[in-house]
């Protein structure tokens, strides 16, 4: 079962939320009717847990952290978001909402295929850097957009996905996970050790927001 300890790991109430939840069909609904901010180019919202205006919900759906950090009880921990691609196209760009615990605040983002609701093979990584941890009466954080250039790594509307976060392996680093407020719910999965990743339940999703590039309509001679 899923570590209990890592609900107080951090001495910073990290924990996951298990009140509000609604069904995955929400998700669509909410990008739908929240007013998004418009997107570069040609680029469209396939996965997004955001609330109007790029909010998001006041609790810290997950921590990550390397082993070197003074919580960590020697483990390198890492988790993984399941979400559903609502459109197909190549992989444009991602948004989420963390920040850093520590003065190391360089994060790995890794999206990887979904092997039925087990965590697969990565597809690409990419560093991240995050703010610092707000204070009690700081605005709510901005998100912070992590862009592709590899225009092969492509995805499918209606496939699975993972998006794993991750701090260096035996880093002290320690990195916090906004939940979503819009009351969407997915499973999660987490990794100690650089092991084998352990699927549980769906619970109040961490708030991310994937991007895609359609392919171009052919023209019409």
């Amino acid at each position: 079962s899923f570590p209990t300890r890592r609900s107080s790991d951090l001495d910073h109430g990290i924990q996951r939320k298990t009140t509000g939840m609604k069904s995955q069909q929400s998700t669509y609904f909410a990008v739908a009717i929240f007013g998004l901010a418009p997107l570069s180019g040609n680029a469209q919202v396939a996965f997004s847990d955001y609330g109007q205006g790029y909010s998001y919900g006041n609790g810290v759906a997950w921590a990550v952290f390397g082993s070197g950090y003074a919580f960590s009880n020697g483990e390198d921990y890492e988790i993984a978001e399941q979400f559903t691609s609502g459109a197909s196209g190549s992989l444009s760009q991602f948004m989420l909402t963390g920040y850093a615990n520590t003065s190391q605040a360089i994060a790995t983002l890794t999206l990887r295929q979904d092997t039925g609701d087990v965590v697969g093979p990565a597809m690409g990584s990419w560093t991240v850097t995050l703010p610092p941890r707000p204070g009690p009466f700081d605005p709510p954080l901005d998100p912070v957009t992590v862009s592709n250039t590899d225009k092969s790594i492509s995805l499918v509307a209606g496939d699975s996905y993972w998006l794993e976060m991750s701090a260096p392996l035996s880093s002290n680093s320690s990195f916090g996970w906004y939940q979503n407020g819009v009351g969407y719910n997915d499973l999660y999965a987490y990794q100690i050790n650089n092991g084998a990743w352990t699927t549980l339940g769906a619970q109040i999703g961490a708030t991310f927001e994937v991007d895609v590039s359609p392919a171009p309509e052919p023209s019409s001679a």
